[in-house]
């Protein structure tokens, strides 16, 4: 209801009215700079469609509310209003205006409701032209009188005013657009610049995809070396072993041959040192081999003492298997000759021999 109010009140307004009301609410349309009265006649439906938008309605009344006094209509009762306008001395345009642009509820719905009832009765168009009549034969009568020339002067400042405001509006429009032009303008080149640096990161990712990709495949690469290697490490310890176990029946088998005295060559000697391959971390054994010039290596250090030459041809070489892996004790059979070697393959046979040898010492004692 209050924009069909609002559109018939803009639609009773003369082109050079109207016309004016656009420049004030500063309308635009695609193709005009500036709207003249010779414009307004094709195109005032577009430009009330403008000014009816939600944006616009507000401005459309305060701009309006210059043209009357509107604070004296809202005073008045509906009566009285509608005696006013069937008497001619207000036109329903103007009433309508000061209702429908008031901030009061009642107001509004005053003019809603004689809007309603003046369109339905066809009084709203016939009272509003009765009232142009009647202010053109006034001011007829009136264009000498020196209250004519008085309003005309009071029109004019009103004018001016009414001009410097839409120029201060102009300018303050004119420096807030050359303000958003330039932060266009700024987020254009971080817009830019953003692009650029995008374009930076997905080629080093592309890069580091790829040298990802090369690093997999190399890796898949080692995986396989590793995996054959391992199984050649297998193949060899499994001959190695076989190996092991056929040296173990060799030397069983010649043991076997042997005379028996030959175990007496494991006699502590004056002046021989026992070498134990493979520390037994034991306090007993340690207090037996007390007794004669011995030395223990641990199973970690059997590689150096080959490798540095520090066991004499004279010394007797006990390897304690279960201290040692296989692989330390293929290397001490290939490097100690058979007769210089003698194995234990727990404590309690390295204990009872050392056990017997002591005894053997004090008995000769």
């Amino acid at each position: 209801m209050k924009k069909d109010i609002c559109k018939w009140i803009l639609n009773t307004l003369s082109d050079e009215d109207l016309a004016g009301l656009t420049q004030t609410m500063n309308i635009k349309l695609d193709g005009f700079r500036q709207i003249h009265p010779e414009h307004v006649k094709r195109l005032r439906p577009r430009l009330i469609h403008q000014m009816l938008k939600p944006s616009n309605l507000k401005l459309a009344g305060l701009m309006a509310e210059s043209e009357g006094d509107f604070d004296k209509i809202r005073h008045m009762n509906r009566q009285t209003l509608y005696d006013r306008m069937a008497q001619g001395e207000m036109k329903p345009s103007l009433v309508l205006t000061a209702l429908i642009t008031s901030s009061e509820a009642e107001h509004q719905t005053l003019a809603e409701s004689l809007y309603e009832e003046l369109s339905k009765s066809g009084h709203l168009e016939k009272w509003q032209h009765q009232y142009k009549h009647l202010i053109a034969e006034y001011d007829t009568e009136e264009l000498d009188s020196q209250s004519y020339k008085e309003q005309m002067i009071q029109l004019k400042q009103e004018a001016e005013q009414a001009t410097k405001k839409v120029k201060k509006t102009e300018k303050k429009w004119s420096e807030r657009y050359q303000r958003l032009q330039k932060e266009t303008q700024k987020l254009t080149n971080d817009l830019h610049r953003l692009k650029e640096e995008n374009k930076k990161l997905m080629r080093s990712i592309q890069q580091t995809k790829q040298e990802l990709q090369q690093r997999d495949k190399e890796l898949a690469e080692q995986r396989e070396k590793d995996f054959k290697n391992k199984k050649k490490l297998d193949q060899l310890k499994e001959k190695m072993s076989v190996l092991e176990e056929e040296n173990r029946e060799l030397r069983k088998r010649k043991k076997g041959t042997e005379p028996e005295s030959h175990s007496t060559s494991f006699s502590v000697q004056t002046g021989k040192r026992i070498v134990i391959l493979g520390n037994p971390k034991n306090s007993k054994i340690n207090q037996q081999l007390k007794q004669f010039p011995s030395l223990i290596v641990d199973s970690s250090e059997i590689e150096s003492i080959f490798e540095e030459n520090k066991l004499q041809t004279s010394d007797q070489i006990w390897l304690l298997t279960y201290n040692t892996s296989p692989q330390k004790q293929y290397l001490v059979r290939t490097h100690v000759e058979e007769k210089n070697l003698k194995e234990f393959s727990n404590f309690q046979s390295l204990y009872n021999h050392l056990k017997t040898l002591a005894q053997g010492r004090n008995d000769k004692v």
